[in-house]
């Protein structure tokens, strides 16, 4: 069925809700809901099941790994960066979200550090990154030849 944004908002929000959860989200294509996702981390005991990913990883079972031109995502609340970065991946044009990143900060639900590390704050209390063997990943496994997925 299709439905307008303000619908498709309202719609994942009540889903959300009756889940007992905060962080829910849609894959939409046209109007329709091709998939919905709230957070699982803790039932799945995966720390990367955010309600956008869990609704993008079933929305890929039916649309292909790369989704069609006009995809987008809708959430409840402003995506972390892991999410953006799985909607960039899955080629989703636009996300339109309900609370804020300043929101969900002020309601004790904040992702400041990992904005703040991803600016260039690699502050090694958050997560450390050092090279090793720069040149081993390249040559055996960078220089295979492969089709490319994306057009950016």
């Amino acid at each position: 069925m299709k439905m307008m944004p303000e619908e498709i908002m309202q719609y994942i929000v009540a889903e959300t809700k009756k889940r007992d959860g905060i962080f829910g989200a849609a894959v939409v294509l046209g109007g329709e809901i091709v998939a919905f996702g709230t957070n699982r981390i803790f039932e799945e005991q995966d720390p990367s099941a955010h309600g956008e990913v869990v609704a993008i990883r079933k929305a890929a079972k039916k649309l292909g790994v790369v989704f069609p031109k006009g995809t987008v995502l809708y959430t409840t609340c402003q995506s972390c960066p892991m999410c953006v970065a799985t909607a960039i991946w899955a080629g989703i044009e636009k996300i339109y979200y309900s609370a804020s990143c300043e929101d969900n900060h002020k309601a004790g639900l904040s992702d400041r550090h990992v904005y703040a590390y991803l600016r260039g704050d690699e502050d090694p209390d958050v997560l450390e990154q050092e090279q090793i063997l720069p040149k081993l990943a390249k040559t055996e496994l960078l220089a295979i030849p492969r089709p490319r997925m994306y057009n950016y």
